[in-house]
């Protein structure tokens, strides 16, 4: 029985064949397709960092709320760093050192791009509209310190984000 080589053709020796005009399309096409998955991802990355960094800034300004209603006789402020693109949670009798978290007894020290905050690279503080300082303070009652709302920017490669704090409430959106 006589078996068929393929590619063969009399000839003992096998010589590689390169791809075909059609093969080499559908290569490109493929490569092109995933081009265009992979692009909007990345460009689209700024834009979810710079969410979570408003979202984490957000629950901070929350939990600094919560504790100032906790302990109404020495409430909890957030001290903005811009310089060092950083902010802190600290208790008013303490401005200059961090509290300590309860539960993991880690400090409510937030610097973008590590820590807490490591998988948020290039986002930085932008504008911040405290009533004049770099200090976000609550009452016992849990309303602002300040006595209008204010606003605070986050900024990532072209983008930014705004939190906007009500003076009464002391809620936070995110815009």
């Amino acid at each position: 029985m006589n078996a068929v080589l393929p590619y063969a053709h009399g000839n003992a020796s096998m010589q590689p064949r390169g791809y075909t005009l059609v093969e080499t399309v559908i290569i490109v096409a493929v490569l092109a397709i995933a081009a265009l998955l992979v692009i909007p991802v990345v460009s689209e990355d700024g834009q979810v960092r710079l969410r979570q960094a408003a979202e984490l800034l957000a629950a901070d300004i929350d939990h600094a709320r919560i504790e100032s209603m906790g302990a109404a006789a020495d409430p909890c402020i957030i001290v903005f760093d811009s310089a060092a693109n950083a902010y802190f949670l600290a208790r008013s009798s303490k401005p200059t050192t961090p509290m300590a978290n309860t539960t993991t007894g880690v400090d409510f020290y937030v610097h973008y791009g590590s820590g807490r905050a490591s998988a948020l690279t290039g986002v930085t503080l932008g504008d911040l509209s405290l009533g004049g300082d770099n200090v976000l303070a609550f009452d016992g009652q849990g309303a602002l310190g300040e006595v209008s709302d204010v606003s605070i920017s986050l900024k990532c490669l072209d983008k930014d984000i705004w939190l906007h704090i009500d003076a009464v409430s002391g809620d936070v959106t995110i815009e």
